[in-house]
């Protein structure tokens, strides 16, 4: 299992980040090469309607940080017959670009689920105590609204009775 980690992890996964061209990386497993480009590095893009590339080129030249791995595989496609693997090489290659589009956004949420736990943190503070006597104190106050409600029953009923007295009318009692 995995050690909880801790806010310097955090920052030496950001360090990294920053040490690594700029993302998004984008994997091209084409005719027999595997390679992770950065994706500013391609020519000729085309997208679909979600944003994903289905059409590029790669460029006739470019700088030694454009091409980020390059492995040259003995199939040209996944789940060819002894292929196991270049499928491993392809899936190494798809998790480097992965990890590196990904992380950092896994990043920005992970500093804000800290700051919304340090928030939480400060409210309650010294605050659980006054949570649990805000509860005792709601409790009370219940007790005390059913006695009063009982209270005014009573005093209901008894207005009832006086009422049907002085009208001559024969006396009802409550619950009767």
């Amino acid at each position: 299992m995995t050690e909880p980690k801790t806010p310097e992890d955090f920052t030496d996964i950001e360090d990294m980040l920053g040490r690594l061209p700029k993302a998004p990386w984008f994997v091209s497993d084409c005719e027999g090469e595997v390679q992770v480009w950065q994706e500013s590095a391609l020519r000729r893009i085309t997208r679909d309607e979600h944003g994903e590339i289905t059409g590029y080129s790669t460029p006739s030249s470019y700088d030694s940080s454009s091409l980020l791995y390059e492995r040259s595989l003995d199939t040209w496609d996944r789940d060819e017959e002894y292929g196991e693997d270049d499928d491993l090489r392809r899936d190494v290659a798809e998790f480097l670009a992965a990890c590196r589009n990904r992380v950092p956004a896994l990043l920005a949420d992970n500093a804000r689920l800290q700051r919304a736990v340090e928030l939480l943190g400060s409210h309650l503070q010294g605050g659980s105590q006054t949570f649990v006597d805000a509860l005792a104190e709601a409790a009370h106050l219940r007790e005390k609204l059913a006695d009063r409600d009982q209270t005014i029953a009573g005093l209901m009923a008894d207005r009832d009775e006086l009422r049907a007295e002085l009208n001559g009318e024969p006396a009802v009692k409550a619950g009767a």
